[in-house]
C-alpha cells in the first residue's frame, strides 16, 4: 500500500471518531464537570484504550495474513459487510437524530482509568478495528510492524485531534459562560453549535463508510497477499 491509502485510513477513522459515542461523552462530560485538566485525563485513557484495540486488531489480521493467506479475503469481505451495514444504518437516520448524552465522570486520577475502560469495553470499537484494519495491512510481511505502528499513530492522532479539539472548545465555552454568569449546561450558544454540527454528520459518515466497504469488497476478489 502507498501513502494515499494511509490518507484514506486517516479520513475514515476521523469520520468515525467524530460521531457521538461513549468516548466523546466521557471526555466532554469530564471537561464540563471538572475542567480541561479532567478532560485531558479522560482523553489519555481513551487514547490508551484505542491503542490496545489497534494492537489486538492488527495482530489478529496479521496472523491470518501470514498463516493462512486464502482466508484473508474472507476477512476482508466480512469487514466490508460490517462497514456497509454501519454506513447504511447511519444514512437512514433522519437529520438531527443523533444526540450526545454526557457521562458523569469520577474524580481525580480515576478519570484516566475510566477513559481506558470506557474505550476497551466498547464492543463496537473492537468490531470496527477488526473490520477496518485488515485492508491496510496488505503489505510485505517485513513491513507489517511499520504499517501497524503507522495505523496506531494515525488512530491516536485522530482521537487527540477530535476529542482534544472538542475538549478545548467546550472548555472555552465554559469559560465564556462562567464570565457571563450562564450555566454551561443551558448555554444557548453551545447547544446551537452542537446541534448544527450533528445535524447531517451521521449521513455524511455513513456515505463514506459505504464507499469504503464497496472498495474493500472489490479488493477482496483480488489474489491474496502472500
Amino acid at each position: 500500500m502507498s501513502t494515499p491509502n494511509l490518507t484514506a485510513y486517516a479520513l475514515m477513522v476521523l469520520g468515525v471518531i467524530v460521531l457521538p459515542g461513549m468516548d466523546m461523552a466521557l471526555v466532554l462530560g469530564s471537561t464540563l464537570a471538572q475542567g480541561r485538566v479532567a478532560g485531558a485525563k479522560a482523553l489519555g485513557g481513551v487514547v490508551t484504550g484505542g491503542l490496545v484495540h489497534m494492537a489486538l486488531g492488527a495482530s489478529g489480521a496479521a496472523a491470518v495474513l501470514l498463516w493462512w493467506p486464502p482466508a484473508f479475503n474472507t476477512l476482508l469481505l466480512a469487514g466490508a459487510a460490517y462497514l456497509a451495514w454501519i454506513g447504511w444504518g447511519l444514512m437512514r437516520l433522519p437529520a438531527g437524530a443523533v444526540a450526545l448524552t454526557l457521562t458523569t465522570p469520577p474524580a481525580g486520577q480515576r478519570l484516566w482509568w475510566r477513559g481506558l475502560l470506557t474505550c476497551l469495553l466498547n464492543p463496537k470499537a473492537s468490531a470496527f478495528m477488526l473490520a477496518v484494519v485488515p485492508p491496510f495491512l496488505q503489505v510485505p510481511s517485513a513491513a507489517l510492524p511499520q504499517r501497524a505502528l503507522a495505523l496506531a499513530a494515525i488512530t491516536a492522532g485522530a482521537q487527540v485531534l477530535v476529542y482534544g479539539g472538542l475538549m478545548l472548545f467546550v472548555g472555552q465555552l465554559l469559560a465564556w459562560s462562567t464570565r457571563a454568569r450562564t450555566a454551561p449546561a443551558t448555554s444557548p450558544t453551545a447547544a446551537s453549535v452542537m446541534a448544527t454540527c450533528l445535524r447531517w454528520l451521521p449521513q455524511t459518515v455513513g456515505l463514506v463508510l459505504v464507499v469504503v466497504a464497496l472498495t474493500t469488497a472489490v479488493a477482496a476478489w483480488q489474489a491474496p497477499t502472500v
